[in-house]
């Protein structure tokens, strides 16, 4: 050691981690009791969430609803319908995929394997008026559409009994 250092030099030992006026400190419980309250609101936010909803039912009830529409609307939520329904059942499959992409995509998937003929139908007829200006019957496109939900509802029931 050098002879150099103050004579007043002392050791004190060692030191608290965390100086005891900081737990009696206002701003730390005022940080305590705002983090219980965001975690608090968090698990009410979770829990209010609605069930989920059944996918099929909303489809059908759009289907209804779009029958009262004039021709070239009700086509468009008819298919508007049809591919929500398809994204809510299978997430490989968004909305916004084309009627070939969608079948495409859908060639693989075994709930859809029953229900694929009306389905792509009803989307072809639907395409065909709106792009193409062809005359389509709404209620033979809403008819299509009924009967793919129930076709895939049946493969979906079917499945997870299987497994």
């Amino acid at each position: 050691m050098s002879t150099d250092a103050p004579a007043d030099f002392v050791l004190k030992g060692p030191m608290p981690e965390v100086p005891p006026g900081l737990l009696l400190s206002p701003w730390t419980w005022s940080a305590v009791i705002l983090l219980g309250g965001v975690i608090w609101g968090l698990a009410l936010l979770r829990k209010a969430r609605p069930a989920p909803a059944d996918p099929a039912a909303e489809t059908r009830r759009a289907i209804d609803a779009a029958l009262a529409l004039p021709p070239e609307q009700a086509l468009t939520a008819l298919a508007g319908a049809l591919r929500r329904y398809v994204a809510a059942v299978e997430p490989a499959a968004p909305a916004g995929l084309s009627t070939e992409e969608l079948e495409h995509r859908l060639s693989a998937l075994p709930e859809f394997m029953p229900a694929r003929q009306p389905l792509i139908a009803a989307l072809r007829a639907a395409d065909a008026s709106r792009f193409a200006g062809a005359e389509t019957d709404p209620a033979l496109v809403a008819a299509a559409a009924r009967e793919a939900v129930n076709r895939t509802e049946a493969a979906r029931g079917a499945l997870a009994r299987a497994s």
